[in-house]
């Protein structure tokens, strides 16, 4: 580093202009895409210094070139994920509005049975006491004395 910058180098990295340390970053524009740069550490908070230093040199030509259809390969995929997580999500829904009605048809099944067993016994017990009444009306005939 020159004698002439404003920033210092202490054991783990540079100072900035500030005397924060200075932190390393990865630009993904397309001039200058993948080139590493030192930056203010307070870069994203209002006061920062403005420090700025490329580490690595120009991007070349084709880089440049190549840079724009990475960009535009990474947006298809960010939008794709987008797509792709917006399909699982609507996805879910339907999967727990199906087991809701699944939950709400094994009740109703259930209470059908119910209803199904009891008509049987109500029918059983109908037979049962129509066929007894029948039985004591012939044994009311059996046992009548004659007149």
């Amino acid at each position: 580093m020159s004698s002439s910058s404003s920033t210092g180098y202490f054991a783990n990295g540079y100072l900035c202009h500030c005397g924060a340390r200075s932190v390393v970053r990865t630009a993904w524009t397309i001039g200058n895409f993948g080139r590493r740069f030192r930056g203010c550490s307070r870069y994203k908070v209002q006061e920062h210094c403005g420090y700025f230093e490329w580490i690595d040199p120009p991007t070349c030509v084709r880089g440049t070139e190549i840079a724009a259809k990475i960009i535009e390969k990474s947006s298809k995929l960010e939008k794709s994920v987008l797509i792709a997580h917006e399909r699982e999500v609507v996805a879910r829904g339907m999967e727990a509005r199906a087991r809701e009605k699944e939950m709400m048809t094994r009740k109703k099944e259930k209470m059908y049975m119910h209803a199904l067993v009891v008509s049987w016994c109500l029918i059983v017990v109908l037979l049962v006491s129509f066929w007894y009444s029948g039985q004591v009306g012939k044994m009311k005939k059996t046992l009548s004395l004659p007149v």
